[in-house]
């Protein structure tokens, strides 16, 4: 397959100010920046007056753009050979095999450990790892009091009564440093 450059937003415009003026025309009237007398001006295939003046939109409108790189783009997005669209669809939407590689980067992404950042990135089940006292742990979360607060409190131990509030993680102020959180969601090892 043939790679060709990709439109730019100038191409794009080209290719739209076009087809609005060939479907205004097709209708039997004038594109409202052609009209001289007021919009909707009747099209005469006819007149060759009218007809020399949408030539000459028609070029000025190409001279702005590239319709080739606009039309060419799609016709290579639209070839089975791309793998991008679904061949079967009659609506664009992604190929299947591209579907089942988002699909697989975000079941990867899930199980990736992220740094705590915010409040309201912690949810009941999620795995921790972090250091308190210069003891390492692995933990669940419990529970999230106040989610997505300044207040929220993440419970790791209830019988214990052991928790962190994620603002004064997130600051820098609490005793527990460098936490981690992976979605409980993924399943698999901490």
């Amino acid at each position: 397959m043939l790679l060709a450059a990709k439109a730019s937003e100038e191409d794009l415009k080209c290719a739209d100010q076009i087809v609005y003026t060939m479907e205004a025309i097709e209708r039997g009237h004038l594109p409202d920046e052609m009209c001289l007398v007021e919009l909707g001006e009747a099209f005469n295939v006819e007149d060759p007056i009218q007809c020399q003046r949408v030539v000459r939109h028609l070029l000025d409108v190409v001279s702005k753009g590239s319709i080739g790189r606009a039309v060419l783009g799609m016709r290579q997005l639209f070839d089975p050979r791309s793998g991008v669209l679904a061949p079967d669809s009659d609506v664009l939407e992604l190929h299947p095999r591209l579907v089942q590689a988002l699909h697989g980067a975000q079941q990867e992404k899930a199980n990736e450990w992220s740094v705590l950042a915010a409040p309201g990135q912690i949810k009941p089940g999620d795995f921790l790892s972090f250091t308190v006292g210069g003891k390492p742990l692995c933990v669940k979360a419990k529970d999230v009091l106040f989610a997505g607060t300044d207040r929220e409190e993440v419970i790791y131990r209830r019988r214990r009564n052991q928790y962190f509030i994620t603002a004064m993680v997130v600051a820098g102020t609490s005793s527990h440093k460098g936490v981690l959180v992976r979605s409980g969601a993924a399943g698999g090892a901490q």
